[in-house]
């Protein structure tokens, strides 16, 4: 999936002789936080909330910033991602080979692009695992996730802020029974920190607890 691909139809350019209180109203019905300037197909700059806010009577052509951030419209998903959440923005402007101004991505339709497209919808249960990085080895995890009948959906590493060097690796399964799984992972040494099949079984429980009380109570 690359850029042009992703470019939202419900969110547009503002022109130069926009009132900041216009921009402002756009920004409330689209939820985003910062939009460009664009004459002629061409990106004068950007403007964010804040500046609108404190200049609401004043056109955008007046108060913009002429620094840029971008993508070309093959920009891959992924950097297109990096982009938004290095910078810290609510949108990025989409430009052709010859930086004409093609459209606009918001990064709420990222997040839920990145849910939809996924197998994180999918049913299924969820291991995390705390190790050492240097122990990490996916396909040492997934030869354990595989002698059990199994497949990982997805994976994710999520780095620990310690002196250990030390990781998550959250898996996403095709199967809700995790039983054997996490049985193996043990068996191997690895440290399980959650497993979704002993919640659903704890939360089970407890509807059945608050069902025997609403009945000794009738």
């Amino acid at each position: 999936m690359f850029a042009y691909q992703l470019i939202s139809n419900e969110i547009f350019a503002l022109k130069p002789s926009d009132l900041a209180s216009s921009a402002l109203v756009f920004m409330e019905d689209w939820q985003v936080k910062d939009l460009p300037v664009v004459q002629n197909s061409k990106i004068l700059g950007t403007v964010n909330e804040r500046v609108l806010n404190e200049n609401s009577n004043t056109k955008v052509a007046d108060i913009l910033s002429p620094d840029l951030v971008y993508c070309l419209e093959n920009t891959h998903f992924y950097d297109v991602l990096k982009l938004i959440f290095n910078q810290q923005i609510s949108t990025i402007s989409v430009l052709d080979f010859d930086m004409n101004f093609k459209g606009i991505i918001a990064a709420k339709d990222l997040a839920k692009f990145l849910y939809e497209n996924s197998s994180l919808r999918q049913e299924g249960g969820i291991i995390v695992l705390q190790m050492n990085s240097r122990n990490y080895s996916l396909a040492e995890i997934a030869r354990i996730t595989e002698i059990n009948s199994a497949k990982i959906l997805y994976a994710h590493v999520s780095p620990l802020a310690d002196e250990e060097n030390n990781i998550h690796v959250s898996l996403k399964y095709n199967v809700i029974d995790l039983k054997y799984i996490a049985a193996t992972f043990e068996r191997f040494g690895y440290l399980i920190i959650y497993n979704s099949q002993q919640l659903s079984q704890t939360e089970s429980s407890n509807e059945r607890f608050d069902w025997l009380i609403k009945y000794l109570n009738t």
